[in-house]
């Protein structure tokens, strides 16, 4: 019987290690920034029907391994975002806006890409018949880009998920 040397084996064992590759799934990873934490809205129109408005600047970072794409109202910039209240969850935020597009191109943003926008926030976006604004216009706030790793295509149907910002808040003018 043929004996094997260790400088064979050594070698063996590099080139195995060498040829390993060990398989990870591509990971999301994002963040969604404001500019500030507080604003202050200006009041346009007239009682009852009077509105708020401000402006705040986003920065979507995709720090992930994979692009994230963001839904869009006809395919067009910002992406389709959302505003909810940070603490309660039974009332919905004056300052969430009300979509009406569907299948649009996303906007696609690469790994390691910034994207920014400058959202014009207003509310309230409905009243009842009495010219009761609907949703809360005070407290602490959220905006959402809803987005997938998967929906590249207006076409694919894809859950979405939300890109949450930081807390932020909005006075309103007395």
């Amino acid at each position: 019987m043929k004996s094997v040397s260790p400088r064979t084996i050594l070698a063996t064992l590099f080139i195995v290690a060498g040829c390993h590759q060990e398989l990870t799934a591509p990971v999301q990873r994002s963040s969604l920034r404001t500019d500030k934490i507080a604003y202050v809205a200006t009041s346009i129109g007239t009682a009852p029907y009077n509105r708020y408005i401000v402006s705040v600047i986003t920065r979507f970072e995709n720090s992930g391994d994979v692009p994230i794409y963001l839904e869009t109202c006809f395919g067009k910039a910002p992406p389709i975002y959302s505003v909810r209240l940070v603490s309660d969850s039974t009332s919905e935020s004056a300052f969430n806006p009300v979509w009406g597009c569907v299948g649009a191109s996303p906007l696609t943003v690469a790994p390691g890409e910034t994207r920014v926008d400058t959202l014009q926030l207003g509310a309230p976006n409905a009243w009842s018949s009495a010219g009761v604004p609907h949703g809360t216009l005070n407290g602490q706030l959220r905006i959402a880009y809803w987005g997938s790793t998967l929906c590249s295509s207006p076409l694919m149907s894809c859950a979405l998920t939300p890109q949450e910002s930081n807390a932020i808040s909005i006075q309103i003018p007395q």
